[in-house]
């Protein structure tokens, strides 16, 4: 089994790594931020994926080998089995190194009076709720 022996990853030990990215988005433009444009010439890119699954199954049938970047709460998915992953899958975390730093900021936003129309269990007032009850815990979800 190959397996990275770390449980932090730097800027400068990224580049060594075989990745399996997105081929677009967010994650692809924090590599960007870090790397430069050209970024493709300064990493070791296993595989482009424009789907998670598709990197998931890459990854657990071994066509391919390498870390997959993606956001915290679908590692932790595919770790909990809540994603086809496999046993052997962990979550490994960045280093402090990296400028600026992967995070997030997420909003919901409704018209006035929009959220009544629905019942509880439609996606707008789920996801509102969610929201909120981060909000009210003072301890926001990891990516």
């Amino acid at each position: 089994m190959r397996e990275l022996a770390a449980r932090t990853v730097g800027v400068d030990r990224l580049r060594s790594l075989p990745l399996v990215i997105p081929s677009r988005g967010v994650i692809t433009d924090f590599v960007e931020r870090w790397y430069g444009p050209d970024f493709r010439s300064q990493l070791q890119i296993a595989a482009e994926i424009d789907d998670i699954y598709y990197g998931l199954a890459l990854l657990r049938s071994r066509m391919t080998y390498g870390c997959m970047l993606c956001a915290r709460s679908i590692g932790k998915a595919a770790v909990d089995g809540r994603l086809p992953a496999g046993d052997d899958f962990r979550l490994i975390d960045f280093a402090d190194d990296f400028d600026p730093m992967l995070q997030l900021v997420s909003g919901v936003f409704a018209r006035k009076g929009e959220r009544e129309t629905y019942d509880a269990s439609h996606p707008l007032n789920i996801l509102w709720d969610a929201f909120r009850d981060e909000a009210a815990s003072g301890r926001p979800l990891p990516l």
